[in-house]
């Protein structure tokens, strides 16, 4: 029941506004973290054996679940970062004096 739970939590954060980077890398880690931590402790508690546990392949497949959709985050902000910079005119990131000897003498873009 408990990575149920945490496959469930990891899929929480697409209901969260996609520019709230913060609150959406928080918990798609924590679900990350808390199922790499599942996965060690199941596999420490239970005996070495030499062929595949069932417990295993769950714990795996819901480390995929966990991850893929922490994945599926990153490429998201990347593919919105990609668009924002294609949509918005590009600004000097320093400061720059450009000089517009026409109509004004100066103009500062900071």
């Amino acid at each position: 029941i408990p990575s149920i739970l945490i496959v469930m939590l990891c899929w929480l954060p697409f209901w969260i506004y996609l520019k709230f980077v913060f609150a959406r890398i928080r918990l798609g880690l924590l679900t990350v973290l808390t199922m790499t931590n599942k996965t060690s402790e199941v596999a420490s508690t239970l005996p070495k054996v030499s062929c595949v546990k069932a417990i295993d392949i769950w714990m795996t497949t819901c480390l995929a679940f966990v991850s893929s959709a922490f994945i599926e985050y990153a490429i998201a902000n990347v593919l919105l970062n990609r668009e924002e910079r294609i949509l918005k005119p590009e600004v000097p990131k320093c400061r720059e004096v450009l000089f517009k000897p026409e109509t004004q003498p100066a103009v500062l873009v900071v």
